[in-house]
């Protein structure tokens, strides 16, 4: 039977790292494969989203799924990437610049 291919897209913080963590354990348990990971703004800029996102694939030794910088802003509302609760990179400030892929 062939795989679920699946394509995520995502803000990439802290809320979202957790479901890649999930979904990359569960691959092969109900069959999904991962294709790319598509990036927006939203917890975060996509700027800081798209380094997270790289930077935790990094870690889970899955540089092999691709990803891409989607929009950059939203289209209906005004930026609001509540700092406050997530940070300003979405994973509550705790990655130095130093360890942050470049793009």
């Amino acid at each position: 039977m062939s795989k679920t291919k699946i394509l995520l897209d995502t803000d990439m913080g802290a809320d979202d790292a957790w479901f890649l963590i999930t979904l990359l354990h569960y691959e092969e348990k109900f069959n999904i494969e991962l294709q790319a990971i598509t990036i927006v703004p939203g917890n975060t800029s996509s700027h800081h989203a798209a380094q997270n996102t790289l930077l935790l694939l990094k870690t889970l030794k899955r540089t092999d799924i691709k990803v891409y910088l989607g929009a950059t802003d939203s289209l209906l509302r005004k930026k609001d990437y509540r700092s406050n609760f997530h940070g300003e990179d979405g994973f509550q400030d705790l990655i130095k610049s130093h360890d942050k892929p470049s793009l």
